[in-house]
């Protein structure tokens, strides 16, 4: 699916940072439509629950949903503060002033598949469970949400260490 929407978006293995321009409904070819349709039968086939992680699929949602049967989306987003920590994270000054850069190009992808995201939400009749990061990863209470949005039991596989990230770290 990453694959599917590099070529989408006709941006080579540019990193998702560089991608700020949604899908235009008419750039997706019959073929690459075709392409989506094979790889979410296949999918199907072989598992009874599936999905896809990954950042430019804000961006190429309209095509996707063209060949999705009925589905729920988990839309997981992260605050701004815990994007920009995550791009300008060294505590050396002179690092972080080289990263600024890295930080605004993250900001502005920030505000596109955010943006993009919210418009999803405003047109699609999908069924849509919306996750803030730090908090998923913080309350007790997110695995029983997440379980109780896809209709199973879930095992809380979480760890906390992996959230380097977090709104609480140190500010510039």
């Amino acid at each position: 699916t990453q694959q599917l929407n590099k070529q989408l978006l006709r941006c080579g293995n540019a990193h998702s940072l560089s991608i700020v321009e949604p899908l235009s409904p008419e750039d997706a070819s019959p073929a690459l439509l075709g392409k989506m349709a094979a790889t979410v039968r296949k999918l199907d086939e072989e598992h009874e629950s599936w999905g896809f992680k990954d950042p430019r699929s804000c961006l190429t949602w309209e095509a996707w949903s063209q060949v999705l049967p009925a589905f729920k989306v988990i839309a997981i987003y992260r605050h701004p503060l815990e994007i920009w920590h995550r791009y300008i994270h060294s505590k050396n000054p002179w690092v972080r002033l080289r990263w600024l850069g890295r930080g605004w190009r993250a900001m502005r992808a920030w505000h596109v598949y955010n943006s993009q995201l919210l418009a999803f939400r405003g047109s699609t009749d999908a069924e849509l469970l919306l996750l803030e990061y730090g908090r998923f990863m913080q309350q007790d209470d997110s695995i029983a949400k997440l379980g109780a949005f896809v209709g199973r039991e879930m095992n809380d596989g979480r760890n906390p260490e992996l959230h380097r990230a977090g709104r609480d770290s140190a500010i510039l």
